[in-house]
């Protein structure tokens, strides 16, 4: 029991020695992302390119680096959480396909924009994990044809 007792405190005075050597940083950017994409001339149109759905994951960081996402902040951050790892998948693809594509003549309803970044964690059926999303607005108008089956 002693040497126990021993071996606890030791171990609690070695990670208090430690502990101020580790740091974490808190530290986040508190100037709004509309506000550092003025101040850098970035014009409308092309924060609206930026923002635009990316084609694949080369797109997505260029996007991130260009915009300087690592030091700014948007207003909002929705995350959605959707389990469908079961007879829900295919509503779940639905949800998300509604949620990135624009309807003819509206604006942007649900995808990330200047002020909200719209994240999805999707767990589906068939698939071992969870898969994070970040959700764009697709320029493809919205196919008002499509079914259940077609996901």
């Amino acid at each position: 029991m002693a040497q126990l007792l021993i071996v606890s405190l030791s171990l609690i005075l070695c990670m208090g020695a430690l502990a101020p050597s580790l740091s974490f940083s808190n530290e986040r950017p508190q100037i709004p992302c509309q506000q550092l994409w003025h101040s850098n001339g970035l014009s409308q149109q092309e924060v609206n390119q930026q923002l635009k759905h990316p084609a694949d994951t080369t797109a997505y960081w260029q996007a991130h680096e260009n915009l300087q996402r690592k030091h700014c902040l948007k207003e909002w951050t929705v995350l959605l959480y959707m389990a469908a790892d079961n007879d829900l998948t295919p509503y779940a693809y639905w949800d998300l396909y509604e949620i990135e594509k624009r309807i003819q003549g509206e604006k942007n309803l649900g995808a990330s924009g200047e002020i909200v970044d719209v994240v999805a964690e999707l767990d589906t059926y068939l698939r071992t994990g969870i898969k994070r999303l970040h959700l764009f607005q697709y320029e493809r108008p919205y196919d008002f044809n499509l079914r259940l089956p077609d996901y």
